[in-house]
């Protein structure tokens, strides 16, 4: 049996993590899926870092708030600016064939 050489080893190693560099991480994640001409995606892991937007980049703004207890957090879109909500927190991000769970 013949030993690999270490070049071998270092493009085997270098070749497997690009292979898993995506796992972590989606592009995108859809959230509203009608057609194509009528889709809206997160484009960040976070969904209240940035505005949601059309799979083509146009903005297709979408704001999601929720009080409690009196205190305005925002949990979808970046806001207006013109609001003093919270972000709020973000525990994780699953994605599969047909739903993205926040």
């Amino acid at each position: 049996m013949k030993r690999m050489k270490p070049i071998q080893v270092i493009i085997c190693v270098l070749c497997c993590s690009t292979l898993f560099a995506q796992v972590h991480k989606a592009p995108a994640y859809p959230l509203i899926i009608h057609d194509p001409y009528f889709s809206i995606w997160s484009m960040t892991d976070t969904l209240n870092a940035a505005s949601t937007k059309h799979w083509t980049g146009h903005d297709q703004a979408l704001t999601g708030l929720i009080k409690v207890d009196g205190t305005t957090y925002r949990v979808i879109g970046n806001g207006n600016g013109e609001t003093h909500e919270i972000m709020a927190q973000q525990k994780s991000v699953t994605m599969n064939a047909t739903q993205t769970i926040y």
